[in-house]
């Protein structure tokens, strides 16, 4: 990391310039690394020092936040952004994470619901419209029009709440985590550019538009969402950050609270929401089909298994399978096993948790021995309760 650019993000990491951006915005400590060195700011371990320097471990991977030296800390690699503006926007989104820790955050999803999202065409095709009408209540011209798509958004948001309550409400929980980080990261990158939102839309906002993105992408697409919703707030409800924190509402709920707009808008289930809906179930079946493009021994177990964690932003849910892209941990035999690498589960009653097999693909056949399987990334595991099978 340059000087210049630690100097740059020093001397704009101040509580004057973070207050503009949200009030009473409180700095947790953050880093900045390479694939040699993370520089750290705002320690309290260090207090009399601007920055220090150690080397990069296992610890730092990704954007995010982790509890360094016992106190909060931002992380951001430095080499996922070409320009400072960019460094230092998402070095003050990950500051925010930081903040919501501190302020006791409580407002997160089930991101279970996430995974197990539905293709139903006629939430996708309500979920589609609701999106451009925010788009359009943020960059339309006359102020007028962006009143009424703003009422037509909250009134088909609504009755998609009704009909799809369980998704509408992960939606929005996400939109209420994330929304206010990207918020933060936009207003600093507008500020140190000099840019504005339209400037800057197909970096922010593009997936509000693209209807097939957003529905492969259901996750991230409620970052856009949550991030327009924070700008029709700061128009419509411009004291909403002060007591944010002070009150467990969603974003939707805030910004329901400037109108009683119960309108009737009907919303057409189209042929393109069918075809967005079969477009989400061929991805979801290809994901699963690459997971058997594989060389090595396939391995099937099936017996009393139960998972106990799982990594909800890499799994596929399709059918009764669920990949597992990274990692799961389970339950069997009495014993709790990790399997860091690709697996395959084969879901009960539609209960993600309660599996009836798992397939995975080992280096080493397994074997068996006084009636115990032997298998590398297992261990024993007793053929009375367990079957296993081998291609």
């Amino acid at each position: 990391m340059k000087q210049l650019e630690i100097n740059q993000m020093i001397q704009r990491q101040t509580p004057e310039f973070l207050h503009t951006i949200w009030p009473n915005f409180k700095k947790v400590a953050f880093a900045i690394y390479d694939e040699n060195d993370v520089y750290v700011f705002h320690h309290p371990k260090f207090p009399n020092e601007q920055y220090f320097k150690i080397p990069k471990d296992e610890r730092f991977i990704a954007d995010g936040l982790l509890i360094f030296e016992d106190y909060p800390t931002a992380i951001v690699d430095k080499n996922r952004y070409e320009t400072f503006p960019q460094l230092m926007a998402i070095v003050v989104h990950e500051l925010f994470h930081g903040f919501q820790y501190l302020q006791d955050e409580k407002r997160f999803p089930n991101e279970i619901s996430g995974v197990m999202y539905t293709e139903d065409a006629q939430n996708i095709a309500y979920r589609v419209k609701e999106r451009a009408l925010l788009a359009d209540a943020i960059l339309l011209k006359n102020e007028f029009e962006k009143l009424q798509a703003l009422k037509q958004f909250i009134a088909i948001r609504k009755k998609r709440a009704i009909l799809f309550s369980e998704f509408v409400q992960y939606e929005q929980l996400m939109e209420s985590i994330e929304g206010p980080a990207f918020y933060c990261e936009l207003k600093t990158y507008l500020l140190v550019t000099n840019q504005t939102v339209d400037d800057v839309f197909h970096l922010y906002g593009k997936s509000l538009i693209d209807a097939k993105e957003s529905m492969l992408a259901i996750r991230k697409s409620c970052y856009d969402s949550g991030l327009f919703i924070c700008l029709a707030l700061d128009k419509w409800r411009p004291d909403w950050k002060e007591q944010f924190f002070d009150e467990q509402l969603t974003v939707f709920e805030l910004l329901e609270q400037i109108g009683d707009f119960n309108i009737d808008v009907e919303v057409e289930c189209n042929e393109d929401a069918y075809t967005i809906a079969e477009i989400m179930n061929q991805h979801k079946e290809q994901q699963v089909q690459q997971f058997f493009n594989n060389n090595n021994y396939l391995v099937e177990i099936k017996g009393p298994l139960k998972i106990t964690s799982v990594d909800p932003m890499n799994m596929t849910h399709w059918h009764d399978n669920v990949l597992h892209k990274h990692f799961v941990k389970i339950k069997l035999q009495e014993k709790e096993v990790t399997l860091l690498q690709p697996v395959l589960t084969r879901i009960c009653d539609g209960d993600l948790w309660h599996i009836s097999s798992i397939q995975f693909y080992s280096t080493e056949k397994p074997t068996v021995k006084r009636n115990k399987h032997i298998i590398r990334e297992l261990g024993e595991i007793d053929t009375a309760s367990y079957q296993v099978a081998v291609k």
